[in-house]
This record gives structure tokens, C-alpha cells and sequence, in this order.
């Protein structure tokens, strides 16, 4: 299990093709100061991001998320990005 719990992200925070096999939480007041970046990024167990406050854009663009995947509570200043491209 990878817990960023309460942890602050300055700046742009990439994830990109990063892969979380287990557990993944953001949730609990972690903050996304600017953009945060999911493209390609892998879950492979659940991925939380209850009350996570994202004050940039948040692009989750061809992520997979395997388990359950909450954002209850979470805080977007932009609409987050969820595109997933089909063959």
C-alpha cells in the first residue's frame, strides 16, 4: 500500500505511467497545489482520493483503475480530465 496521506504537492505533480500495485491513497487532505498528472498510471488495488483537493487541472487520461477508485469529498478548482482512448 503507497499512502500520500495529508501530504501537500507544490508545483506540477507527474504520475504519469506510474504503477501502484496494491493500495494507492491520496485521500484525507492531500493537496495538489498546481496540476496534477495520472496519464497511463496504473492501479492495480483501490485508489483513494476522498477529500483530496486539487487546485490545478487533474488528468487521469488513460489511467486504469482495477479496484475501487473514491473521490467522495474531493475538491476540483477545474474540471478533472478522465479520457480513455479505444482502439
Amino acid at each position: 500500500m503507497v499512502s500520500l496521506v495529508s501530504t501537500t504537492f507544490r508545483g506540477v505533480a507527474f504520475f504519469n505511467s506510474a504503477t501502484f500495485s496494491g493500495q494507492a491513497s491520496f485521500g484525507d487532505r492531500a493537496t495538489f497545489s498546481g496540476d496534477a498528472e495520472f496519464r497511463s498510471t496504473r492501479f492495480g488495488g483501490d485508489a483513494e482520493f476522498r477529500g483530496a483537493t486539487f487546485s490545478g487541472e487533474a488528468g487521469f487520461t488513460n489511467a486504469e483503475m482495477k479496484g475501487v477508485t473514491t473521490f467522495t469529498k474531493a475538491k476540483f478548482a477545474r474540471t478533472p480530465i478522465f479520457w480513455r482512448k479505444t482502439s
